[in-house]
């Protein structure tokens, strides 16, 4: 079995809008000897990560669409990144999806160079793949967020609640809502609340 740094996870359902990306990663992935590791759905990705895709990514490419609840949405983008070492490329259906404030939110996680939409022109699309496919380990940005940070932010956006987290974590009551206030300030909201409102 291949190493799974020789994998590219794709997100996102095989849609009219998604169909030239994915046919540009494919094509990209086959030239490279690379294998495309493609699920349709961000929530089913989460719940059988451990299981289903196990271990490190080359890299990681998510889909954005109109119907994808961004908190949701934005814990995967966490797991991703953990997974990837920080290559993730984001492809969002509309430029609309991700505001200034959602960006800002993107880059304070791992530096976001580039997100691509379907407006733009598949040269752009192609050159941007190919920096991200040709990123070696050490060229990539580590996540900014610890793993007890994103252990946190995963049990807050999930609903888990606070006494089977606290557990969950072999922490204190007090320590939780310490954690939770100093990854809001690391992501630059006033509490976890202002995640659930973007």
């Amino acid at each position: 079995m291949k190493s799974k740094e020789c994998c590219i996870v794709v997100i996102g359902d095989n849609n009219v809008l998604h169909f030239g990306l994915f046919s540009l990663i494919h094509t990209a992935c086959s030239k490279r000897n690379l294998t495309v590791l493609s699920c349709g759905d961000g929530q089913k990705f989460s719940s059988h990560a451990a299981n289903r895709y196990p271990g490190c990514y080359h890299l990681a490419v998510i889909c954005l669409g109109y119907d994808d609840f961004f908190p949701d949405w934005f814990s995967l983008f966490l797991t991703l990144v953990r997974k990837t070492n920080g290559n993730v490329l984001v492809f969002s259906d509309s430029q609309a999806l991700l505001d200034s404030r959602k960006r800002n939110l993107l880059n304070r996680v791992c530096d976001m160079e580039y997100v691509l939409d379907v407006s733009l022109p598949v040269s752009c699309i192609s050159f941007v793949l190919k920096r991200y496919l040709d990123k070696k380990p050490s060229d990539r940005k580590n996540c900014r967020l610890t793993l007890r940070e994103h252990a946190v932010i995963d049990g807050f956006l999930d609903g888990t609640d606070v006494s089977h987290h606290c557990s969950a974590l072999g922490i204190q009551t007090r320590t939780l809502y310490q954690h939770r206030k100093n990854c809001a300030n690391k992501l630059g909201v006033r509490n976890l609340k202002d995640l659930l409102r973007l």
